[in-house]
Formats: C-alpha cells, structure tokens, sequence
C-alpha cells in the first residue's frame, strides 16, 4: 500500500495559524500519512522575503513541533538557484519510491498554476489540494481547475476548511506598526519573532505585553566567528557580530576534518547533533557558534576509546589538542555531554539534549523528550536522565554517580 504524503510548500514569512489549520484539515480528511512542510528558498514567483531563509526555517520547525505527523524539509533552501516544484517533486519521489504526493496549496495558487515551470509534469507527479481562501470564488476556482485539466490533465481537488483572515503579509504589517499577533501564530514563533527582532519597522515596537517572555533571547548568531570575536549593540541586548564567510569556511573545514577521523555512522550523528543544537541555541539566546563547534566535536573522540562514559573526557582532549578548540565552555559542554552536571551552563545543557534527541535517535520515549526539549530544556534533560538511569539499573549496569547528582540538581531547582 502506497504511503500517503502530503507537500505543504510556501515561503512561510512567517508561518501562522491558518498554514496549520490546512494543514491538519488536509492530514484529516485525505487521510494522509504525514505532511512535509518545504519552505522555499528562492521562490520564482515570489520577491522580497523579509525574513531569511534561516530564521524562516526554524519559525516552521518550532511550529510543527507538537505533531508528530508534520515534519520540514530543507530541500529548497539548501537549494541556491529558484526553487521549482517540478524539481522538489523530483527529489521527493527519490526520497520517498513507494508513495501517493498530495501538493497542499491555496486557491489563489491554482489561478497560477498554468505559468509554473513545466505545469503537465507537477501534475503527474502530485495530485493538487487547494484550500479556499477568503474572498476568492469556489465557483471560479472550479472554472480554472477544468481549464486546466483540459491542458494538462492531472488532479486537482478543493479543500473546503474554515476561513481564518489571516495572512503573513498581515502579520509582517502588525509587527512592524507596533500592533500584537497574539494567537494569529504559535506562540514559539510569536516569541522568536520578537527575540530576533523580525518584521521590526523602523523606529517602531511591539506591545510591551508581548515582549514578556519566559527567557530572553539573542538574535541567531550563524556567522559569528568562532568562539565569537565582536559584539555590537542591537537595542535591548547584545547581539554577536555577523561574519558569514569567514564562518562558513571555519565549520566546513571542521567537518572535513572530523570525517576524516571517525566513521559515517558517527559523522551523521555528530551532524545531526550540531543541527540540533544550533536550533535549540537560537530558541534559548545561546551563542550558536559555539554550539555548533560543540555538537560537532561532541564525540570526536569516540572511535578512540570504547568505554561509553568516558569517551566524553577523550572527546573534549581531542577536541582541545586536535582541534584547537581553547573555549572553556565548549570544552567542558562535550565533557559532560554523556552525564551532565551540577551547575551546567546552558550550553552544556544544549549539547547534552542535542546528542539524545538529533534526528537519528530512536527510542521509545524520544518524541517526548523532544518536545519538552524546545519549551523546557531542565525538564527535557530530567526526563532524559531518568531514562537512561532506570535502562543502566535494569540492566545492572554501572552507574556513573554524576548523572544521579545532575538530576538530584535539576530536581532541586525545579
């Protein structure tokens, strides 16, 4: 039986309420499987973004987070030239050999669609969802979809959900007068969007109910250069100094180097782990060069040493000899990734939840962890702790007395 697999593709600038509630009425009533929300990357038919591709992204991740059913892809945006459906479409069938696509989009797409890049081709290779959308005749819409399955065929089917007036134009507009979005997006995108100063007008601000946040946050330092050279004053905090190039070239010759020295399997979890924490250092106003080095360099030292905990302590030596890395905190976050610590910074608790929740972990109970990881990272890291106690009894295993102080710690201060 083929997999049934929905394509929810938009620039997502920002995502909002009424992306998710299609979203999870086209998941219900078609029945599908899983939706994969694609943010676009260049998009030919869409100019201007006022967000960047990154911080796009990660306002999708943080979106979806709370259904296990939607997942993201950043197949477009890793993409440098236009982003065209065909060639999304492409990839998913080889990504995906056993599966039925559904292409989840709005009404107002579909008067488009015959000027979209080789139209007859997207339609063999997707059947077509349009979601009504305010203001726009059902009744002109069908007249389009037989016009258009006159010249090229294909299926095309509306998808009659509530009409919620909300756009992101709308939200992008609010922001920038000073004017709440409360309860028009989730709340983790409400918040990013105010720690990052997105959509800001010049001159202007969001209502002070809206800046009440349960932690402050940095805007995303991707290219600082590591372990973070310059800061300058952007408003309310410090912000580090953006350097692209210069960090780009640093983190990829890091990763050509540590492939060198371990194996695929742990290359791909190192990977998966530095995406990770890069993503939960922005959410929680972490530096993010340093929790990039640290995610990557967290295992360095594996292959080297067998035992499970101690491979932690070779990893934070090579790191500092092989490496280079002088950062303290670094050191000390891949030191203790295995067991935590008493007084953790919250950069050691970035790597220690990143390397038990990136995207290669299966275990019963991780989707849990997850979760809480993004909305409460003590709570993630004690029921997390728990887990791996309880396995490590059951198993009369020996069990490293500080990952019991860790916990007593985080329980205390709960």
């Amino acid at each position: 039986m083929k997999r049934k697999v929905g394509i929810m593709g938009g620039s997502f600038d920002p995502i909002h309420i009424g992306h998710l509630v299609v979203a999870n009425e086209a998941l219900n009533i078609y029945k599908l499987d899983e939706i994969i929300f694609v943010p676009t990357g260049n998009p030919p038919h869409k100019e201007g973004l006022k967000a960047d591709s990154f911080h796009r992204l990660l306002m999708v991740n943080m979106a979806v987070l709370s259904n296990n059913k939607f997942s993201v892809s950043d197949i477009e945006i890793k993409n440098p030239g236009k982003s065209y459906t065909l060639n999304t479409l492409i990839e998913f069938h080889k990504l995906y050999e056993n599966a039925e696509f559904y292409f989840i989009t709005g009404t107002d797409a579909i008067f488009n669609l015959p000027s979209w890049h080789r139209t007859e081709e997207i339609l063999k290779l997707c059947r077509f969802i349009a979601a009504s959308r305010p203001g726009i005749s059902i009744e002109e819409v069908n007249k389009k979809i037989n016009e258009i399955k006159e010249m090229f065929g294909g299926k095309i089917e509306i998808l009659q959900i509530p009409m919620l007036q909300i756009s992101s134009t709308d939200i992008r507009e609010r922001v920038s007068m000073g004017i709440s979005v409360k309860y028009l997006l989730p709340e983790s995108v409400e918040q990013y969007i105010i720690k990052n100063e997105l959509y800001r007008g010049m001159g202007t601000h969001l209502p002070e109910e809206s800046l009440c946040s349960k932690s402050e946050g940095m805007s995303p330092n991707k290219g600082d250069t590591p372990p973070c050279l310059g800061r300058v004053s952007a408003g309310r905090r410090n912000v580090p100094v953006r350097e692209p190039m210069r960090n780009e070239m640093y983190f990829e010759e890091l990763k050509k180097k540590l492939e060198i020295e371990i194996g695929q399997k742990l290359f791909r979890h190192s990977i998966g782990t530095m995406e990770e924490a890069e993503k939960l250092a922005s959410v929680y106003g972490c530096d993010m060069s340093k929790a990039k080095i640290a995610g990557l360099l967290h295992d360095c030292g594996k292959g080297t040493c067998k035992d499970n905990l101690k491979h932690a302590k070779k990893s934070a030596e090579i790191a500092r000899l092989k490496f280079g890395v002088k950062d303290k905190d670094i050191i000390n976050a891949i030191m203790y990734h295995t067991t935590g610590r008493v007084n953790m910074t919250l950069l050691g608790k970035i790597i220690f939840i990143a390397d038990k929740i990136e995207p290669n972990r299966h275990y019963e109970g991780v989707e849990e962890i997850r979760k809480e990881a993004y909305t409460n990272i003590d709570a993630a890291i004690i029921k997390s702790l728990e887990s791996t106690i309880e396995y490590v009894k059951n198993r009369n295993m020996v069990l490293d007395m500080e990952s019991v102080n860790t916990l007593n710690y985080l329980k205390e201060g709960k």
